[in-house]
């Protein structure tokens, strides 16, 4: 949608992309405990594109926890 939007120049499309973006990164502590078990952390394509996203469209509020989520998603093994 923001891609898309960006892509063919219709501003329309790319802001409400933009939107649903900043919506679901929230910047504030409430709004995160809001929505955390909304998120389904298992899609890690999802959770990639959306801190694509987020830099490449330079959503400041939403870096934080668009690189939370990344952080969640991996598979951190440590090693004896």
């Amino acid at each position: 949608m923001i891609r898309l939007g960006s892509k063919y120049e219709i501003e329309d499309l790319k802001n409400r992309g933009l939107k649903i973006i900043h919506n679901d990164n929230p910047a504030k502590l409430d709004d995160w405990d809001n929505i955390n078990n909304q998120i389904d952390y298992a899609n890690d394509t999802v959770v990639q594109k959306t801190l694509e996203i987020v830099y490449d469209h330079s959503l400041e509020s939403a870096k934080p926890i668009a690189l939370f989520y990344v952080l969640h998603s991996m598979s951190l093994v440590c090693k004896n």
